[in-house]
C-alpha cells in the first residue's frame, strides 16, 4: 500500500503506533512509539509519519519518527 492509503492509529496506554489497511482493517505492523504518544502527522511527501510523544508522567518533549514505506522508526 501506498502511504495515502494506510489509516495511522496510536494507542497512548501501549505507546504504540498501528499502520492499518482501511479496506480490510488488517493490522499491518503495529510499532513502539515513546510514551503516551498524543498526535501523528505524515509529512507533505507521504515519506514520514512524526509522533507527539506526551510523556508517561510528566509532560514529554519527543518525537518519534517512523518511514511510512517500512513502517519502522
Amino acid at each position: 500500500l501506498e502511504a495515502a492509503d494506510k489509516l495511522l492509529v496510536l494507542s497512548k496506554a501501549s505507546s504504540k503506533l498501528s499502520f492499518i489497511d482501511p479496506e480490510t482493517m488488517t493490522v499491518l505492523a503495529s510499532v513502539p512509539t515513546g510514551p503516551s504518544p498524543h498526535e501523528v502527522c505524515i509529512t507533505s511527501d507521504g515519506k514520514l509519519a512524526v509522533v507527539a510523544d506526551y510523556g508517561a508522567v510528566a509532560p514529554g518533549n519527543t518525537l518519534s519518527v517512523f518511514d511510512m514505506a517500512s513502517m519502522e522508526k
